[in-house]
């Protein structure tokens, strides 16, 4: 289960702000998939040739998108 279903009933960010703000700022009709949101799904631009500086990634303990994050990092 991902981690942001812990943060169902918190009154700060929860899942259903998140999935507010998912909706706002996409095309309408699009998903988490997109690729302006999702460099890593199957259609994207491929990346793996551009020389990114060495980069630390911080992910908070408390974040409901941390596994999103994560997926980033381990992409």
């Amino acid at each position: 289960m991902p981690y942001r279903y812990n943060f169902i009933t918190v009154p700060q960010v929860n899942v259903e702000r998140t999935d507010w703000m998912w909706k706002a700022f996409l095309p309408e009709g699009s998903n988490r998939d997109h690729p302006v949101v999702n460099v890593f799904r199957p259609n994207a631009v491929d990346i793996s040739m551009v020389d990114f500086p060495v980069t630390i990634v911080v992910v908070g303990g408390f974040d409901p998108l941390q596994d999103w994050h994560k997926g980033y990092y381990e992409g």
